[in-house]
């Protein structure tokens, strides 16, 4: 039942995560007043990324001599201990079962293309896509590497009087933000970074965290995996935060850093009472 829901669960995930840091600094830097200055610097990574139509052909070839070694040597060659029934046989049933991931992978692809808004399979529509970032308030800078990496540099300047997300990607459906700040009824800030929480301390019973750690999986195979500080400088009072250190003196008041990795267990949250 579980493997059930898990398979039911991935292209959700899929439609909702394809979006990751790669190698990043990220700076929120909060006055006491509630004004307050975002920057990421770094990596944005397609998660999963991998052209099926480009990579299956070698790595089909692999994966078919490895499930008919016993029968073919490495070129190719049939082995005398094998039978022609018996080479025929595990020729074909490899055969199928590379059709049936070559197809599967195939879906997969569509389904990420579909979300993303483009293909990214296309220079051109990736391309498009950065120019149309470049063209929003705060994307300074914005390239493509390849591979499903985007190197980007953002900053942005505001008052929190109202909610602040980052990112928002034209086009693409389900993002799920990297850092979020909320503005409570009471006026206090609570701080999320969502997008620089990690896999490393869930449970790994339950559907759920099932085919998130497939996915994250997924990650590890399409791009460099999340590497980078958060940093919540603020001359707020800081009510509460999940960072294991605390939060340290600063010249503007209070430091908060997080290192984000592949391993991080939990999502960096901060709570901050503003005065306005």
């Amino acid at each position: 039942m579980a493997r059930v829901a898990a398979v039911l669960l991935a292209p959700l995930l899929l439609a909702a995560c394809f979006f990751s840091p790669g190698k990043f600094a990220a700076d929120l830097d909060v006055a006491r007043d509630g004004r307050f200055d975002f920057a990421y610097k770094g990596e944005i990574v397609i998660v999963g990324y991998r052209d099926p139509m480009r990579d299956f052909p070698a790595q089909g070839d692999k994966e078919l001599l490895n499930e008919i070694g016993e029968c073919f040597e490495e070129s190719g060659k049939p082995k005398p201990t094998c039978s022609a029934e018996e080479q025929a046989r595990l020729k074909a049933q490899a055969e199928s079962r590379q059709a049936n991931e070559r197809s599967e992978d195939t879906r997969e692809f569509e389904a990420l293309r579909q979300t993303l808004g483009f293909d990214p399979s296309d220079e051109k529509a990736v391309a498009a896509f950065a120019a149309r970032l470049k063209g929003q308030n705060g994307w300074k800078d914005v390239s493509y590497k390849g591979n499903g990496v985007f190197a980007v540099d953002y900053a942005i300047s505001g008052t929190l009087d109202r909610d602040f997300v980052w990112p928002v990607f034209p086009g693409a459906a389900g993002v799920v933000p990297f850092v979020v700040a909320q503005r409570q009824a009471d006026g206090r800030i609570r701080v999320r970074a969502p997008g620089f929480g990690g896999f490393g301390g869930m449970n790994s019973s339950g559907p759920m965290t099932s085919a998130m750690i497939g996915m994250a999986s997924k990650a590890e195979e399409g791009g460099p995996a999340p590497d980078g500080l958060f940093t919540i400088v603020t001359g707020a009072e800081v009510l509460a935060n999940n960072n294991e250190d605390g939060w340290a003196p600063d010249a503007k008041g209070r430091r908060i850093v997080w290192k984000v990795g592949p391993s991080s267990a939990a999502v960096p949250e901060a709570l901050l009472e503003v005065r306005r």
